[in-house]
């Protein structure tokens, strides 16, 4: 018997967002990606739809996962393919451009210091709905009345962006009467526009002295970062 085409997954408003937060994000953990896209529910919810979202026939799986070795063990982190960009283009209404740099395993423990302000900041419009969802449910009240909750991509106060290595901001600073040339290069860039602000974030891990202890480390010791 001639076996039949698989069928396409349909794609759901949540994923939509699931695209659009890992596109602004690039990489997140598991752990993350539950707690923000299927708050309160069962993992094996969340790996069910993971799993159909990855495996999507004809080319058009949304995203892909790594395994990544962290200090507690074998953590998976998913990413975008190109597809779950253009997704993630229908919702956000632009252009989004993949980053130059794959998944870089050694790098991830920083990465996801960083990530965990964004996730903070998504999951805190529903985290009273969900504190409030009663104990002693049935698994299919307990989903009912969790259904809808899970976060949103767009914001009107406030945008993220990882910009990582390849983005360098030139700005000059006057010292003994002479115009020197600076540059930051931050993790990640934090922009309010209702206050017309702009947040440049450094995940600080602590790898580096608070002090310099010597004049050739300075640039690297938090202070000097700072300054």
């Amino acid at each position: 018997m001639k076996r039949g085409k698989r069928s396409a997954i349909a794609v759901t408003s949540r994923d939509r967002h699931l695209c659009a937060v890992l596109a602004h994000a690039r990489w997140l953990t598991g752990e993350q990606l539950h707690r923000l896209m299927f708050p309160g529910r069962n993992v094996f919810d969340f790996l069910k739809r993971m799993r159909e979202l990855a495996t999507r026939p004809r080319g058009e799986a949304l995203v892909r996962k790594h395994d990544w070795l962290s200090r507690l063990g074998l953590k998976p982190v998913w990413g975008l393919t190109p597809a779950g960009y253009r997704e993630a283009e229908l919702l956000l209404d632009e252009e989004l451009t993949p980053p130059p740099i794959d998944f870089e395993p050694e790098t991830m423990a920083h990465h996801v210091q960083l990530t965990e302000l964004y996730v903070g900041l998504l999951a805190a419009p529903f985290e009273p709905t969900l504190a409030a969802v009663p104990a002693g449910l049935t698994p299919a009240a307990r989903k009912q009345a969790l259904a809808g909750l899970y976060a949103r991509a767009l914001h009107r106060t406030w945008r993220w962006t990882v910009v990582g290595d390849g983005v360098v901001l030139p700005w000059k600073v006057h010292e003994d009467g002479r115009a020197k040339d600076r540059v930051l290069k931050p993790d990640a860039v934090l922009e309010l526009p209702t206050q017309r602000r702009r947040l440049f974030l450094e995940a600080e891990t602590g790898s580096h002295t608070v002090v310099p202890r010597h004049a050739d480390n300075k640039p690297n010791s938090t202070l000097a970062k700072l300054d």
